[in-house]
Formats: C-alpha cells, sequence, structure tokens
C-alpha cells in the first residue's frame, strides 16, 4: 500500500510538491482541505515511477447516517486519466484501505470532462459511475460548472466574451465609486460572515458558518476575502481560492441595499481583472444545478461562459465493498 505515514514529513511534502505542479490537482486534494473539513478522518496516499512522483489522493472519510464510514476523495484522485497502471494500484490500495476501516465505499469525482470513453475506461475497472444518467442534483459536489478561460486573453476580450446583458451590468457599476479591499484579518472576516448571515436569513438557504472561513483562510494562506464598499459602507464580498492556475471564486455575499449600482457583478469583473493581471488562466464561478433558467445559479452564471460555456465533469466514480449498503445508502 502506498499510503503515507502521517509521521513522514519528507513523504508529505513530496505529495504537497506534486499537487502544486500537477494540472489533475485542485485544492480539494490539498491537504489544507482536511483541516477545513476536521471532523473527517484523513489518508494520504502517494505513487511513484522511478522514483519521480506519477500520482497522488487524498481519502477522508466520516459515517454516515447508517453508523457505516464511507471515503471521499473529493475531486480526486490527482491522476493522469491515461495511465491506467497507476489508476489500477490506486484503486487496490483503496480497496484495501476501505477494508481496514470497514467503509462500505469509496468516492471520487475528478475534474474530468464528462466523455463516453472515459466513462466505459471507469467502468471496465469496476467502478460505478454515476454520470449524465443522473439529475445535476444528485451529486455531492455540483458536476457542471462555470469556467472562465482566460488564458491568452485581455481583459477587453474578456468582457467582449460576456453576454450583453452582463456586459452592461459590469459597466452600470464601474460609473459608481465602488471601493475594493482585501484582508484574512479578523474584523474582515466577521464583516464577510455576517454578509453570509445576512443572505442566508433573506434566501431562507443554509450557509457555512464564521467558524468554517476561518478554518479554510487557516489552510489555504494564499486565499483572501475582497468586500466592495460604497459611501462607507461594505455592501457585497466574496472568499477566493487561488490554486494552481485556477482561481476560484468560492462564496460570496451581498447585502439588500444598494441594488441598482451593481456592486456584485463589478466586484466579480474586479476579481476576475486581478486574476488575469496574477497569470491565472481559469477563473472558476462555482457550480450549477441546472441547465436552464429554472436553476438561478445557472441563469446568473451562463452569461459570463457564453463562449466557453458550462464545463460539465464525469461525474463520481464508486468503489463499492457492500452493494446492500451502498444501494440503500444511494437510494
Amino acid at each position: 500500500m502506498s499510503r503515507i505515514d502521517c509521521n513522514d514529513r519528507q513523504a508529505l511534502e513530496r505529495y504537497d510538491a506534486f499537487l502544486q505542479q500537477s494540472p489533475w490537482a485542485t485544492f480539494y486534494q490539498d491537504r489544507g482541505w482536511a483541516c477545513v473539513k476536521n471532523n473527517w478522518q484523513s489518508a494520504y496516499f502517494i505513487y511513484e515511477r522511478e522514483d519521480v512522483v506519477v500520482g497522488a489522493v487524498s481519502a477522508l472519510s466520516i459515517k454516515a447516517a447508517n453508523g457505516h464510514p464511507f471515503i471521499y476523495c473529493s475531486r480526486g484522485p490527482v491522476i493522469d486519466p491515461g495511465d491506467i497502471a497507476i489508476w489500477r494500484d490506486m484503486l487496490a490500495d483503496l480497496r484495501a484501505y476501505a477494508q481496514e476501516i470497514k467503509a462500505f465505499y469509496v468516492r471520487f469525482d475528478p475534474e474530468l470532462a464528462a466523455d463516453p470513453h472515459l466513462v466505459q475506461f471507469f467502468t471496465d475497472l469496476g467502478l460505478v459511475v454515476r454520470s449524465e444518467n443522473l439529475p445535476l442534483k444528485a451529486f455531492t459536489q455540483p458536476r457542471c460548472n462555470a469556467v472562465l478561460d482566460l488564458e491568452g486573453k485581455s481583459a477587453e476580450e474578456i468582457l467582449m466574451g460576456f453576454d450583453a446583458r452582463k456586459r452592461y451590468d459590469i459597466r452600470v457599476g464601474l460609473k459608481h465609486n465602488i471601493s475594493y479591499r482585501q484582508g484574512r484579518d479578523e474584523n474582515t472576516l466577521t464583516i464577510f460572515s455576517q454578509m453570509i448571515d445576512s443572505m442566508s436569513e433573506r434566501k431562507g438557504i443554509a450557509m457555512r458558518d464564521k467558524a468554517y472561513f476561518q478554518r479554510l483562510l487557516t489552510a489555504f494562506p494564499t486565499s483572501c476575502i475582497t468586500l466592495a464598499g460604497y459611501e462607507g459602507t461594505d455592501i457585497c464580498g466574496a472568499l477566493m481560492l487561488p490554486y494552481g492556475r485556477k482561481m476560484t471564486f468560492l462564496y460570496a455575499a451581498s447585502l439588500d441595499i444598494y441594488r441598482s449600482i451593481q456592486a456584485p457583478n463589478a466586484l466579480l469583473w474586479h476579481l476576475i481583472e486581478q486574476a488575469l493581471d496574477q497569470n491565472y488562466t481559469a477563473f472558476d464561478l462555482g457550480g450549477v444545478f441546472g441547465l436552464d433558467g429554472s436553476c438561478p445559479l445557472y441563469a446568473y452564471k451562463k452569461g459570463f461562459v457564453k463562449q466557453e460555456g458550462i464545463t460539465c465533469y464525469i461525474g463520481e466514480l464508486d468503489l463499492v465493498l457492500s452493494e446492500e449498503l451502498y444501494a440503500d445508502f444511494i437510494s
């Protein structure tokens, strides 16, 4: 088994270094994510070929409502989908680890584009593939995201790629004296968390609490909160998480004031320009749970990715150890 000993600092550093340069890596597979999800148990696996790291996976486990543990490799593994040998080794290790902790299934959901050949590949490896056959709300993480391509583009080219309404809203915001400030300090976190709470109450949806955001900022030192202010009042904000060559618009909130000045859209544009200046090649606006107007997130985000379209991933790949427990859990 290629599981890393938690006391082996050198191996852990090699894991971290591999993730920082792998095109298959996301922050969900970073060891920092286990600090955010601090009620889950963590295990890390690393794969080498001729003393070079070629694959890795973070496996977090927790007990399900049925009292049995399951393993979730969120947005993992970090393995080239064309490297069949490493995939086989990884699945053998995760099966053995699942048996060791008595988990009834292991879930993967890598950020790989939906593709019938990949579906067949993973099916042949013995995985249950939950993909386009299921409604978008059926997945642990969104299967479809709005990902803006920044590579090789100017700010003007990106702006002109938005639909006309989004361009108009951004330009309205730019006409007003909206100020921006970034921070990771207690005061900035408190203001942002209060915005989240206000929006949660206003819209009747459950949101993350301040302690969660604090863990996230602590676990990922490059993450930060940006607040937009107008006439001396902070009116909207966003928590950004850069990783690899992608900037993720992870959480956002706004107060129900000064709505006509389009501050949230102006803030988003400010952050896109910032990501472009810092040479990120992608800007992830997050997931959608429908591909029509019935999904408010889709209705809002689609205008920013008019050229790229919504990015749809393969979905979930489940390694099942107990058919009975799995069938009951999924149903």
